[in-house]
């Protein structure tokens, strides 16, 4: 059995090496410049909304967009670099497999009797040599061990349970991932729902070959909508794109990415990662008048040059990682709307039972109530009458004491029933 990639990155302890160490800060830094430009890119459109595209800010925010774009792009070349100038023994498995298939795609765009055709030949056999070792380091342990038939079936029995405590482990992670992703598609899926069908996504899954899940398409082409890019085109953005990820060995998903904000930003820049030349793309777009025009012009052009691509095994791969991705989000929805429908019944459940103790709430209430009232009467009452008693005692009472005493006696017969006959 083959050793997995994380193994593989522990065994090698690559970390050591600068080069690795440059390559992990440079990609830490293109995930800020990303997220950075996602929070550029939703402040100009509020800018755009509010008719102030044409004012000092938005320039700001989009020299320092560009700037950005610059350095991304500046970044991944400097990777591609430091990667190639590390040993083989220094390479994990995923950068092996990487260089063999850009090897692989070079050596099938050149001529027979081209004089790079023998060194290039010999790369992929000593990139081919050391993944086969890789390959190799965990095969051998089984050998080193001989056990009779009872050992063995009772090592057996014991690897049964432990994997089916695995597989149950295993499901329940992809389920809590599937509604997770579910979760995060539901908004993607309803503004794709709007302006596009379920043939439209079938449409966009043919023309990546299967390399890119469902929810990329559908945010690739909510984008392409924000950025007024026809769907019907979006099939050619997306197949040149995933061509172009195969030539390089570059990310699918980060050049569908490129083309569509390349095209919508009006940007040669960005194109640029696609492979598209600025100082082609200006003559296309002066004889065409138009930016889209011109890169789909230059795209039919590329594809036309490509021919019949063949698939690799690291195509069928990615299809296959591709295939469990949108199983796990269709996975998700099912499992979300029984969370949708349990989180109505509980909330439900709480508004009922709030609805049933408020009476009691309020019987609750007046019961106090009386009881301070009862209890304030025994305060107030006694000192009326103390006073009344005083007041009445007096032989001769000024105008204003018969008035007190009028008073007091008034209170007395409102509070008291029993005082009506004072």
């Amino acid at each position: 059995m083959a050793l997995r990639d994380d193994n593989i990155n522990a065994t090698l302890n690559i970390n050591g090496s600068p080069a690795r160490a440059e390559m992990m800060k440079l990609g830490e830094d293109t995930d800020k410049l990303r997220k950075r430009n996602r929070e550029l890119e939703l402040a100009m459109k509020k800018l755009e909304a509010q008719g102030k595209k044409d004012t000092e800010v938005y320039r700001l925010y989009s020299r320092e967009l560009q700037q950005n774009e610059r350095a991304i792009t500046e970044n991944s070349r400097r990777q591609r670099e430091l990667s190639q100038s590390l040993q083989l023994t220094e390479k994990t498995m995923n950068e092996l497999r990487r260089e063999a298939r850009q090897l692989r795609a070079h050596l099938a765009n050149m001529i027979p009797d081209d004089p790079n055709r023998q060194h290039l030949n010999e790369q992929l056999e000593a990139i081919n040599a050391r993944m086969r070792e890789l390959d190799g380091i965990s095969q051998g342990v089984a050998s080193r061990f001989k056990l009779t038939g009872a050992a063995l079936a009772a090592f057996a029995a014991v690897k049964v349970a432990e994997k089916i405590k695995e597989w149950a482990a295993a499901v329940i992670d992809f389920t809590k991932e599937a509604i997770k992703m579910a979760g995060s598609a539901q908004g993607i899926q309803q503004a794709f729902n709007r302006f596009a069908t379920s043939d439209s996504l079938k449409t966009l899954r043919t023309a990546t070959q299967g390399m890119v899940n469902d929810m990329e398409l559908m945010k690739a082409a909510v984008n392409a909508k924000n950025f007024n890019i026809p769907l019907e085109q979006m099939g050619k953005y997306l197949a040149f794109a995933q061509q172009r990820a195969r030539d390089t060995g570059e990310s699918v998903d980060y050049l569908v990415d490129s083309i569509v904000k390349g095209i919508g930003r009006k940007s040669p820049l960005i194109l640029d990662n696609l492979g598209i030349s600025a100082s082609k793309l200006n003559e296309e777009v002066k004889k065409t008048g138009d930016f889209a025009s011109a890169v789909g012009k230059i795209v039919e052009e590329e594809m036309g040059k490509t021919g019949k691509s063949v698939t690799t095994a690291s195509d069928i791969a990615t299809q296959k990682a591709v295939a469990v991705e949108n199983l796990q989000l269709k996975w998700g929805q099912r499992f979300l709307k029984l969370s949708e429908g349990w989180d109505r019944f509980v909330t439900g459940f709480v508004d009922g039972m709030a609805k049933m103790v408020e009476p009691q709430k309020s019987q609750i209430e007046k019961h106090d109530e009386q009881i301070k009232k009862v209890a304030d009467l025994e305060v107030n009452t006694a000192a009326l009458a103390t006073r009344y008693e005083e007041l009445k005692s007096k032989t001769e009472r000024t105008k204003d004491g018969q008035a007190e005493l009028n008073r007091v006696m008034n209170v007395l017969r409102q509070t008291v029933p029993d005082c009506h006959r004072i």
